[in-house]
């Protein structure tokens, strides 16, 4: 007979993905428990598509709580630990440059747990997503049939004051390509989790924040192919999803309104701000996908009144640093008088919790720069003052 228990597996977003940290088990000993007496087996699937291969690995306990009849084991997290992550990266080519990279749910992605030399094999009934868990999940159908997932924060004491709006556009990898149906994707895809965090929800006042969810993605002109000239088939279903959420969330405060979004949602952020240029207060492309020939001198003249800071990275092979660098410059040359810019040389680990063998800062891809974005990491200075990405944002308004 199989050994057997329940257990509930909890995820959380960091910089470098959706990583399960914590083991509730349904585990009762009438004994001392040791984090060293406990093994944790991970078997997953790690790669793409249908060919994707079962990979397995361990994963070191470091500490053990117990509460009640249920055991929760703490397990070491570093990047580098491909096992720790629940999601798994799909990809599908189906020709005529229609090349689908979507994040998705690791499955199997299942654990076994070995005690004193007893292996038990571990029964998931549910997933713990602290910080995700805080968001409603909805569904908007458009106008023109374009239905878009979402996520919602709502802060604490919202209906007692205005408050502001952060929305934030997701990147191609964490499209709904696949069927998935999971606006958690975007929420832990990449730490799009710390926006409800307390260190940037204090610096906004509380902030209400908007997660759409598309099923492509963003630069998808309605072929499900890259646009080649800065138009997208979601521009429509995501101006109405906005007004549908100012309609019933009316203590939004509508002179503050905030986009951002990084790599595809980069690119959108750029659209929705030249198609919308007085609806946002403020706005963050991070490597943003819009191609300068895209956009005229005109466009330009017409954004140059809203404050815009864009973070790039300058070794990004994905998206050129080009494109950040030259609508920065235009906009200047437009006598813009609020535009901030954050160039980094390379993406590298922030906290000093992630070393690389030799002892130095992890080091990511290049055009992961909405690394530093999640981690209020840009700073500038503004009228003699060192200020970050969130104290200006909160301090914009139409």
């Amino acid at each position: 007979m199989k050994n057997v228990l329940l257990y509930q597996m909890i995820m959380e977003g960091y910089d470098f993905g959706p990583f399960v940290t914590k083991l509730v088990i349904a585990f009762n000993k009438d004994e001392p428990l040791k984090a060293e007496d406990f093994s944790v087996t991970v078997t997953k699937q790690g790669g793409a598509f249908d060919s994707a291969p079962i990979v397995e690995g361990t994963r070191k306990v470091t500490s053990v709580k117990i509460s009640g009849n249920y055991v929760t084991l703490e397990l070491e997290v570093h990047p580098s630990c491909g096992v720790a992550n629940g999601f798994r990266v799909e990809t599908k080519d189906e020709g005529e440059g229609k090349f689908h990279v979507g994040n998705q749910w690791a499955y199997p992605y299942k654990h076994t747990l070995t005690w004193k030399g007893t292996t038990f094999e571990l029964e998931r009934t549910g997933i713990i997503m602290p910080l995700a868990d805080s968001f409603v999940r909805g569904r908007f159908a458009a106008s023109d049939d374009t239905t878009v997932l979402y996520g919602s924060f709502v802060p604490p004491e919202a209906e007692v004051s205005k408050r502001p709006l952060i929305i934030w556009l997701h990147g191609a990898g964490e499209g709904n390509w696949f069927g998935t149906q999971d606006v958690s994707i975007a929420l832990i895809g990449n730490k799009v989790v710390s926006f409800v965090d307390k260190p940037i929800q204090s610096m906004m006042g509380g902030a209400y924040v908007l997660i759409p969810q598309i099923s492509t993605m963003w630069m998808d002109d309605g072929t499900e192919t890259y646009t080649k000239n800065g138009t997208t088939r979601y521009e429509t279903a995501l101006t109405e999803l906005i007004q549908r959420y100012l309609a019933d969330h009316p203590n939004v405060d509508t002179e503050r309104i905030f986009i951002g979004g990084c790599s595809n949602g980069g690119f959108m952020t750029m659209r929705m701000i030249l198609s919308q240029p007085k609806m946002f207060a403020a706005a963050f492309p991070v490597c943003q996908g819009f191609n300068p020939e895209w956009i005229t001198d005109e466009q330009i003249k017409n954004i140059a009144h809203i404050p815009i800071w864009q973070i790039h990275a300058k070794n990004d092979t994905i998206v050129p640093f080009a494109w950040s660098e030259s609508a920065h410059k235009r906009l200047l040359e437009a006598n813009a008088k609020n535009v901030q810019c954050t160039w980094y040389n390379n993406i590298a680990d922030l906290t000093g919790l992630w070393l690389d063998e030799k002892g130095n800062p992890w080091e990511y891809d290049g055009h992961w720069a909405w690394i530093p974005v999640f981690n209020n990491a840009p700073h500038t200075v503004i009228n003699g003052k060192e200020t970050s990405l969130f104290e200006w944002l909160s301090m914009q308004k139409k």
